[in-house]
């Protein structure tokens, strides 16, 4: 499944701007180069470490689509795999869980037709 994104595409980095004083989330796109959010000067080693984690939001949802479409083509030749099939659900929680904020965001385009869409745990 390809996906088109209307969000601020990724990769996504933190940088230090003012000698330090304020810090960014910005795109890694020169030409491209948009704010994404900006953070307070008196920044912690957590709220850092946050900063990271969003930066890196973009690249992780795509990962976890791919890991969800691998995953899947797998489970439908192998349904009995118990392994698999929790892993695959916790996979969709994750894509759902992010996909919320940003519904309006992302059109999916899918490529392929599954033969089983939900898997209950």
């Amino acid at each position: 499944m390809s996906i088109e994104t209307r969000h601020t595409p990724g990769p996504w980095r933190v940088e230090a701007i003012n000698g330090g004083e304020t810090y960014q989330v910005t795109t890694c796109e020169p030409r491209h180069f948009t704010v994404v959010a900006e953070l307070p000067f008196d920044l912690q080693d957590r709220d850092l470490a946050n900063a990271q984690l969003i930066a890196a939001a973009p690249q992780l949802l795509a990962a976890l689509i791919i890991a969800r479409d691998e995953l899947a083509i797998f489970f439908v030749s192998n349904p009995a795999d118990q392994d698999t099939k929790r892993a695959l659900n916790a996979v969709r929680a994750a894509i759902r869980k992010a996909e919320p904020p940003v519904a309006n965001a992302t059109i999916q385009q899918p490529q392929f037709a599954l033969a089983y869409e939900r898997i209950d745990p």
